[in-house]
């Protein structure tokens, strides 16, 4: 796998990589808004959006990790301005698939291995809100948890805690070699500016009391997408 690593200072290098044949963690990745459906919420069919988002998002994983990377029902973008205003529920819909492909991965494809969580823009809205309704509450499931990577989303903890907000028992990292723990962060051009009132993203409400998972949300089995650019990685495909 060759990448460029770009440094804080501007400069950059060239690095090639290669993909053990053991690997020591499962990596769960959420794929951002991409889906241009017509409809609000997306079906399970693989776009080349979602294909294209899981290979320049997490193909890098792949040198540690196995990456798996569920089809959900996600807001489209044509459906965004709906969800946010008149179809809240759109979001739940959204969850109920992720929750569905979590349930899947624990049942047939984790086999025990600790993981790590990766979400980005609406992505990262759905794994907070499955980091706080599965994985927060549930000793087990926290010991399973080597980080979480939440680009784009919203953690917050209150003023001079680690925990205790967003999370009421993980942590956000304050050093490199903690594990267990959340690094959230949010970016913005240098130019133009965001506006002192910004908020990105918009938190959705998104509650599932009452209402069971729908099942759909489909999965690797041993379909491989490959690229001259990176190693293999789970494709998003149906059982």
């Amino acid at each position: 796998m060759t990448t460029t690593v770009v440094r804080a200072n501007g400069s950059r290098s060239v690095r090639a990589d290669t993909v053990p044949a053991k690997r020591r963690f499962d990596c769960f990745y959420l794929y951002p808004t991409n889906s241009i459906e017509s409809t609000v919420n997306s079906d399970l069919t693989i776009q080349p959006s979602e294909t294209s988002n899981a290979m320049d998002q997490a193909s890098r994983f792949s040198k540690q990790r196995n990456v798996w990377a569920p089809m959900y029902k996600s807001v489209t973008v044509n459906g965004l301005a709906q969800a946010n205003s008149t179809d809240p529920g759109a979001y739940t819909v959204a969850y109920n698939s992720v929750l569905s492909a979590w349930t899947d991965f624990l049942a047939y494809y984790d086999d025990g291995a600790t993981v790590i969580f990766i979400g980005h823009s609406q992505g990262s809205i759905m794994l907070i809100k499955l980091l706080e309704a599965q994985i927060d509450p549930n000793p087990t499931l926290r010991s399973l948890m080597v980080t979480a990577i939440i680009a784009g989303g919203n953690v917050t903890v209150p003023t001079g805690k680690t925990e205790g907000a967003t999370f009421q028992n993980i942590p956000i990292c304050t050093a490199s070699d903690l594990s267990g723990c959340v690094i959230a962060y949010s970016s913005f051009p240098s130019q133009p500016r965001p506006m002192p009132t910004s908020v990105f993203p918009v938190r959705a409400s998104v509650s599932t009391a009452g209402r069971p998972p729908p099942m759909g949300s489909r999965w690797p089995v041993s379909t491989r997408l490959t690229s001259a650019e990176g190693p293999p990685i789970s494709r998003p495909t149906g059982r």
